[in-house]
């Protein structure tokens, strides 16, 4: 039994092809016949709509509930009738562990290959009360889209019919990205060790090398280009070579001596194996970033599964190799940003994808007001109205690089009349990744009649509610050689509060000594 993290991406293995694959995601086309159901469609493991919350059961161990991050829903089994089939949906409103409930939420996740601590390890789903694998399949025949179903006990075999490839439910592994581990790096970075020395690009002996020499991370040969490949893993381009790293050590035959052991070197290669089919040349030139801190990461090659560190040889010093089981001090590399400044814009919110979430009820305004008299008064009771509205933009990388960046905005998503739509009562040029607040102010008058000898006490509510928003926009950055890179983006994430639906409630009390 394995414990998985707390915040999870699934990929799903259908295809041969590697890059083909895509993770399971939400489907929330509400015109769609697979409206709540879970596709296998999304291309980046940090994309809002691929994010899996995991709540280990408390009555059941090895079992789980999964939360959907798009809409706060659970995952269960539901009968579809226009698909015939057993799905499973998120829509879930809270965990359910009893097994013979048909909305129970709990699932088991059964290590296929691998281990737990490998960084993509692979497992099959169990559902917990159906006691039946979950599989794969397409939704109609002739569709090439994945979804999840119901399946078996055991592997299906398609029947033996013309359509049978059309409509194939298939018992398939999943990968199992963790989202809370896993860094996300910036396009242009540069490596230091724990001496403050860069990772930069030499020439030895005439072939290509890495090593921890450099002094500035305004040099040229300390550039490094993060390659981004879909499950999180990363391929990594020497700039001043124009070369991808990959681990090898036939160029370094030339240097050792038959008797001694030579290092898994990591050296920048023209020949490096461009992402296809998940095979050896392909791990040799992949790297899995493990989250230390906010700055550090830690390296480990998809060949041979083995963390990147400082190795110092009769051949080279201070160079880098692939060969630590474990993480220690040679193999933390602090992650330093090669941008002097960025600027934001172009926002475009996509609110089919919005979070609603943490929904309360909140006073405003308060005010009192007393008849005195002998008769029954129809009071005017002024009441000061309190508002506060927060806006945030962040992206979805995980380090704190220190690139100040501003973003350009001509709306926000507001929750107005129990909807979500845009407002363009924000506009302007806002610090990037700060919560921005503004503060309002207004005055109304509450009519009521008031019983004479009494006081009337009259409170101003509102909902308050938090939204998160992803977003696409474009980013233009000034990196260190002095020029501009345009680039677009699908990771940014609005996160607001506002208040909405405002209603007003009064209750009376009697003035004392009143007559």
């Amino acid at each position: 039994m394995s414990i998985l993290p707390r915040f999870i991406a699934l990929k799903g293995l259908q295809s041969i092809d590697y890059n083909s694959n895509k993770f399971l995601s939400y489907d929330n086309d509400v015109n769609s016949e697979t409206y709540g159901l879970l596709q296998f469609s999304g291309d980046d493991a940090f994309g809002p709509a691929v994010k899996f919350e995991v709540e280990r059961a408390e009555n059941y161990p090895g079992k789980v509930s999964l939360k959907c991050w798009s809409n706060n829903k659970y995952l269960f089994c539901s009968e579809s009738d226009k698909l015939q089939r057993t799905v499973i949906t998120a829509a879930g409103d809270k965990p359910v562990e009893n097994p013979s409930s048909d909305s129970c939420t709990l699932f088991e996740f059964r290590l296929e290959s691998g281990s737990a601590s490998d960084p993509l390890p692979k497992y099959r789903i169990w559902h917990h009360g159906r006691r039946l694998f979950v599989v794969s399949g397409h939704p109609r025949p002739g569709s090439n889209d994945w979804y999840l179903f119901l399946g078996s006990s055991e592997t299906l075999t398609p029947p033996d019919d013309d359509d049978s490839d059309l409509n194939v439910l298939d018992l398939f592994t999943l990968v199992v990205v963790d989202l809370e581990s896993v860094a996300k790096l910036p396009k242009y970075v540069a490596f230091k060790d724990d001496r403050g020395k860069y990772l930069a690009g030499c020439v030895i002996g005439g072939s290509k090398c890495l090593k921890f020499s450099g002094m500035k991370k305004t040099d040229r040969d300390v550039v490094h280009e993060i390659l981004p490949v879909r499950d999180g893993s990363i391929r990594i381009k020497c700039v001043i070579f124009d070369d991808e790293w990959t681990r090898d050590t036939e160029i370094y035959d030339m240097l050792y001596d038959i008797h001694h052991p030579k290092p898994f070197w990591i050296w920048p290669s023209s020949s490096a194996a461009r992402f296809g089919h998940y095979d050896q040349a392909t791990l040799a030139s992949l790297f899995w970033p493990v989250q230390i801190d906010d700055t550090k990461i830690a390296l480990c090659c998809l060949l041979g599964r083995k963390y990147c560190s400082r190795k110092s040889s009769e051949a080279m010093e201070d160079g880098i190799a692939a060969e630590e089981d474990t993480i220690n001090d040679s193999s933390l590399l602090e992650v330093e940003e090669l941008v002097y400044k960025r600027h934001i814009y172009e926002v475009k919110y996509r609110l089919m994808y919005a979070k609603r979430y943490d929904e309360r009820i909140v006073i405003v305004g308060s005010a009192d007001a007393a008849n005195t008299s002998k008769e029954k008064a129809h009071l005017d009771v002024k009441l000061g109205i309190r508002k506060t509205q927060t806006s945030a933009w962040k992206t979805g990388g995980s380090l704190k690089v220190g690139v100040k960046a501003s973003i350009e905005v001509k709306s926000i998503p507001l929750i107005m009349d129990n909807k979500l739509e845009t407002s363009t009562e924000v506009q302007g040029t806002f610090e990037y990744g700060k919560t921005h607040t503004e503060d309002y102010t207004s005055e109304t008058t509450y009519k009521v009649e008031v019983p004479a000898g009494h006081r009337v006490i009259v409170n101003a509510k509102a909902k308050e509610g938090k939204i998160d928003v992803p977003f696409t926009y474009l980013q233009r950055d000034r990196i260190y050689s002095g020029k501009d890179e345009i680039g677009d983006g699908s990771d940014g994430v609005y996160t607001g509060v506002n208040y909405y639906e405002f209603s007003y409630e009064h209750a009376y009390e009697e003035l004392p000594f009143h007559d």
